[in-house]
């Protein structure tokens, strides 16, 4: 799932993303700038849309500072 949704992101925005392999198991959490904003429920993943807006926003949010 990772990989899918790096790749989207890539895709959608041209924002490089890194993927760290060693997390927890069943582990999904996007950081962003040292910032979580977004994660894996206990029972599902978030949208990839949700997750590309999140990124985008964060991002947004750090070029203002």
């Amino acid at each position: 799932f990772a990989a899918r949704v790096a790749a989207y992101i890539k895709k959608e925005s041209g924002i490089e993303v890194d993927i760290d392999p060693g997390g927890k198991l069943g582990e999904f959490t996007v950081w962003v700038n040292g910032k979580c904003v977004e994660e894996k429920d206990r029972l599902k993943f978030p949208d990839k849309n949700k997750i590309l807006d999140a990124v985008r926003k964060e991002l947004h949010r750090g070029d203002k500072n």
